[in-house]
C-alpha cells in the first residue's frame, strides 16, 4: 500500500483513533482494525476490510508517481539524520487547525479512506488528469484564481529558466468525488482497472457522501498539499505545480489568506527553478539534503515576493509571507522528508527578503545559480541549533 503522501508525520496520528477520540502528538500510524463502537458506519468498515484483503498490488504507475511526489510538506519517510534536542520546535497554528478539522471526521470514515487510498486520490487525479486550462479555478470557491494565475505568469518572466512548458493545476477534492466514475478513474491509477477498482470507488464514494464532515470531498484533509512536479513526458505530464484547496483553506484559517497561498506558489515555483538548474544535487544526504532544498525554495520565494521586479511586497505584507513558511515548518527530525523547523523556515524566508532589500541595484534580478550559491554559504547559520 502506498505511504500516505498527503499527511505529515505530525498529523497522520489523527488516523489512530480510539474510544476517546483523536490521539494527538503520537507517532504516525495507519489503523489496521476498527471497532463498531467507534464508528457510525460499521457495515462500510466491514466492506473495506473485505476489500482490503483482495486489493491488487499497487500499480507501477502509482509507485512511480508516489516516488516522485512523496517528498512533499506532508510526507513521512522514516530515517534519522538530525538531533531534535538541538532545536526549538513545536506545533504551529496550521497544524492545530488541521487537527481540529480531522477531529470532526468519524473514525470509520478515516479508516476506510486510509486503507483504500481515498486520501491520495485528489493528488494523483490533479497530477495525471489536470491541465493548465484558462478555466481552472484556485481555492475552494475560486477565491485565489486571479492572484495565483497572475503570480504564476509573473514568475515565469522573473526567473532565468525556460518555463514555457510549466503549468499550474488546482486540486479539488470534491471534483474527484463528484461521481463514482470520476472516483474510479483515480482509483485505477492506484490499482489498475477491473472489478476491484470499481468496488473500491463505489465504497469510497459512499463514505465521502455519507459522512457529513467530509463535505462530499471538500474537507481540507483531501487537498492539504501543494507540490512541484518535474514532468514525465512519456506519460504526457508536463512540468507542473499542483495547488490544493485544503492548504489554502488552512492559510485562511490562521489569518494568512491574503499572502499565504501566494507564498506557497512562489515556494513551489522555486522548486521548478531548482529542477531546471540541478540545485537538488549536493553533498548532503537524508533529512539534511531535503531541508536544504526546502529552505532554499523558501528563500527563493521571498526573494521574488519582495523584489522590486517581483511582487514588491511592502513591510506590511512581507511578515505574513514569512510567517506562512513558519507555519509549514515541521518537527519530523527522524524523516528524510524533514523540511526544516518553523524557526529555520522563517529565518530562510527572512534571508531571501533581506537579499532583495539590500541589493545595490534594486532593479537587478540575480541569476538563480548565484542566489543559490549565496544561500548555501548562509545555510549553516540558518540551520544553527536554537534550543534554549
Amino acid at each position: 500500500m502506498l505511504k500516505r503522501t498527503l499527511i505529515s508525520s505530525c498529523l497522520a496520528a489523527a488516523l489512530t483513533l480510539g474510544l476517546g477520540g483523536v490521539v494527538s502528538d503520537a507517532k504516525a500510524a495507519t489503523p489496521t482494525t476498527a471497532s463498531a463502537t467507534t464508528t457510525k458506519y460499521p457495515e462500510l468498515v466491514a466492506r473495506a476490510q473485505a476489500l482490503q484483503a483482495r486489493l491488487p498490488k499497487t500499480s507501477q504507475a502509482a509507485v512511480a508517481l508516489d516516488r516522485t511526489i512523496g517528498n512533499t510538506q506532508w510526507s513521512e519517510i522514516v530515517d534519522n539524520a538530525i538531533n531534535p534536542g538541538d532545536y526549538a520546535c513545536s506545533g504551529t497554528a496550521l497544524g492545530q487547525y488541521l487537527d481540529a478539522q480531522i477531529d470532526s471526521i468519524d473514525f470509520g470514515s478515516l479508516y476506510i479512506l486510509s486503507v483504500l487510498g481515498g486520501l491520495d486520490l485528489p493528488a494523483y487525479d490533479a497530477l495525471v488528469y489536470g491541465s493548465g486550462s484558462a478555466a481552472n479555478t484556485f481555492g475552494l470557491n475560486g477565491e485565489y484564481t486571479l492572484k495565483l494565475t497572475h503570480d504564476f505568469r509573473d514568475q515565469r518572466r522573473f526567473w532565468d529558466v525556460n518555463s514555457g512548458t510549466f503549468d499550474m493545476v488546482p486540486m479539488h477534492g470534491a471534483d474527484v468525488y463528484s461521481s463514482i466514475d470520476r472516483t474510479e478513474r483515480a482509483v485505477e491509477l492506484l490499482y489498475g482497472p477491473g472489478p476491484t477498482a470499481r468496488a473500491v470507488a463505489e465504497l469510497l464514494y459512499t463514505v465521502v457522501h455519507s459522512d457529513p464532515a467530509l463535505q462530499k470531498g471538500s474537507h481540507p484533509l483531501f487537498t492539504f498539499n501543494a507540490f512541484a512536479f518535474a514532468g514525465l513526458p512519456a506519460w504526457g505530464i508536463p512540468e507542473r505545480i499542483v495547488m490544493g484547496d485544503g492548504i489554502m483553506q488552512g492559510m485562511q484559517a490562521v489569518g494568512l489568506g491574503e499572502t499565504g497561498p501566494r507564498a506557497i506558489l512562489a515556494h513551489e515555483f522555486g522548486h521548478q527553478v531548482q529542477f531546471k538548474k540541478a540545485l537538488f544535487d549536493s553533498p548532503l544526504t537524508g533529512a539534511e539534503a531535503t531541508r536544504r532544498t526546502e529552505l532554499m525554495a523558501d528563500a527563493f520565494a521571498t526573494y521574488y515576493l519582495t523584489h522590486k521586479r517581483g511582487l514588491a511586497f511592502n513591510a506590511k505584507r512581507v511578515l505574513p509571507s514569512q510567517k506562512a513558511f513558519y507555519e509549514v515548518g515541521d518537527c519530523g527530525f527522524a524523516s528524510d522528508g524533514h523540511h526544516g523547523t518553523p524557526n529555520q523556515r522563517l529565518r530562510s524566508a527572512s534571508w531571501g527578503a533581506d537579499v532583495a532589500a539590500t541589493a545595490h541595484k534594486q532593479g537587478h534580478i540575480q541569476p538563480s545559480l548565484s542566489l543559490a550559491q549565496q544561500f548555501d554559504t548562509a545555510l549553516p547559520n540558518l540551520t544553527r541549533p536554537d534550543a534554549p
